[in-house]
């Protein structure tokens, strides 16, 4: 990203954004008044007394996040990128080392630091890749592996539009349950058929053995969340089996996303939220044989769920 004046006020996960810096995408501009989550480029220390809440791996780089007595959160990409989450979550602050190469860091951003603010500022988000048609959105829901960005790439050729490919924020009010786009990127597998790429995105970036894409076919808002789809790729018989789930909070929240040391009134928040999206959306359970392509798993989908939440032709 490079300065370039101020775009619109935007929106990702829930939050309205304010960049003073260009993304790299063209993310959904916020609809209504409010205030704005503040993202812009500054200088990033380690604040002293700042405990490692959480660490993995991204992108080949060691990820390290703290957080400090304040309740900041600083977030470490590897050795090219340091950011800053503010305790009120209103203002982010990114750090990238002067030669980073800049789509490594603008992907980081996108996913883990935005989502981390959304956390920060109370939102509920799951891991979920989740394609929307004229009558809302379906999320996929699955452990590592299971296919759902595969899965959303069928739908998006079918005719979706892209909600999110990896975390969905969700929130429940008299409008009902409703699902928050993320920026409009996927990864996808740099050895996938350039054509199918093509169809659902154009080229970001390619990083080692990922394709950085922008979806032609972005939601521009949150739409009503009709369905949940938790995919089981090791169903051992020959057909594919649909059923709601026995514990669907429970489903729901296994593959939720939180961060240690946020406050105690979120886990409250989140079950509440999770609770009411299990009341209000039907939450499903597939479980298909290996066999089945992510083609064949998206036909299913259009054919079997209930009409209200059917896919598009």
């Amino acid at each position: 990203m490079s300065p370039s004046g101020s775009p619109a006020t935007c929106q990702a996960y829930g939050l309205r954004l304010r960049p003073e810096l260009a993304p790299p995408v063209a993310l959904p501009r916020a609809a209504g008044p409010g205030p704005a989550v503040l993202i812009r480029l500054g200088d990033v220390r380690r604040e002293p007394g700042a405990q490692a809440i959480w660490s993995t791996s991204i992108d080949g780089r060691a990820v390290v996040v703290d957080r400090g007595p304040s309740g900041s959160l600083g977030l470490r990409f590897g050795d090219e990128a340091s950011f800053r989450v503010e305790p009120d979550g209103w203002t982010i602050t990114c750090a990238p080392r002067a030669d980073a190469e800049p789509a490594r860091w603008q992907r980081f951003l996108l996913d883990t630091v935005l989502w981390s603010a959304a956390l920060v500022q109370g939102r509920v988000a799951l891991h979920a890749a989740t394609i929307a048609d004229g009558d809302g959105a379906v999320a996929i829901l699955g452990g590592t592996g299971a296919g759902k960005t595969s899965v959303a790439v069928a739908l998006l050729r079918r005719g979706g539009a892209l909600v999110s490919d990896d975390v969905l924020v969700v929130s429940s009010g008299a409008r009902g349950v409703r699902a928050h786009p993320a920026p409009p990127v996927m990864n996808l597998d740099a050895a996938a058929d350039p054509d199918l790429r093509a169809s659902v995105g154009r080229l970001l970036a390619r990083l080692d053995d990922e394709d950085w894409i922008c979806v032609h076919a972005p939601v521009p808002a949150p739409v009503p969340l009709r369905a949940v789809v938790v995919l089981d790729r090791a169903h051992p018989g020959s057909q594919p089996e649909l059923h709601e789930t026995p514990q669907d909070v429970l489903a729901l929240e296994a593959r939720s996303i939180s961060l240690p040391g946020l406050p105690r009134a979120y886990a409250r928040t989140r079950f509440e939220v999770l609770a009411d999206v299990a009341a209000r959306v039907p939450v499903l359970a597939l479980s298909v044989p290996r066999s089945f392509t992510p083609d064949a798993i998206a036909d299913v989908l259009r054919a079997t769920l209930p009409p209200t939440v059917r896919m598009v032709a």
